[in-house]
């Protein structure tokens, strides 16, 4: 927020797990409001620009599938 109303402000994110990311580097700080999504108001177009949250490959589908594997258990 600038002046009391929404403003960008660029913010370098770490790891994620889809519900919380942390915020690795920017101007953002403890206690600063911000805005996270929107509803309502004049619908804006959709862009399918490429995000390293979004490696699933879109609306149609695709993705990674399977999974699993990896180092289990033994910290």
């Amino acid at each position: 927020m600038k002046d009391g109303q929404p403003a960008p402000l660029p913010i370098t994110i770490g790891i994620s797990d889809g519900s919380f990311t942390e915020v690795t580097g920017g101007e953002l700080k403890e206690g600063d409001a911000i805005i996270t999504g929107a509803s309502g108001g004049e619908a804006s177009p959709t862009t399918t620009g490429s995000s390293p949250l979004n490696q699933g490959g879109g609306a149609k589908g695709g993705g990674a599938k399977g999974g699993g594997g990896g180092r289990r258990g033994g910290f």
